[in-house]
């Protein structure tokens, strides 16, 4: 008598269960939520002067000359620097 006639092949074969795709729906579920909850992009202009800026935007021209020199503050502080 062979052995092999009691063997369950059934619990050999693969399958696909919900146990093994729940964690997947979760994680893509959780993608979806906190993507749904950025704000909403803003429009963004760019200049590459100050006089360019008060030109685009004639009432705010103290404004751009702040920003600008802000900026200049900035890009000096964080610049990479090298050794020549």
């Amino acid at each position: 008598m062979k052995r092999t006639k009691n063997i369950n092949h059934s619990s050999f074969r693969k399958s696909w269960s919900a146990r093994h795709l729940t964690p997947v729906a979760l994680a893509v579920a959780t993608v979806f939520m906190l993507a749904g909850c950025e704000k909403s992009d803003e429009t963004v202009s760019l200049y590459q002067n100050a006089d360019d800026c008060s030109a685009a935007n004639p009432g705010k021209s103290a404004e751009c000359t702040t920003a600008y020199n802000n900026a200049l503050k900035e890009a000096e502080r964080t610049a990479p620097k090298y050794a020549t």
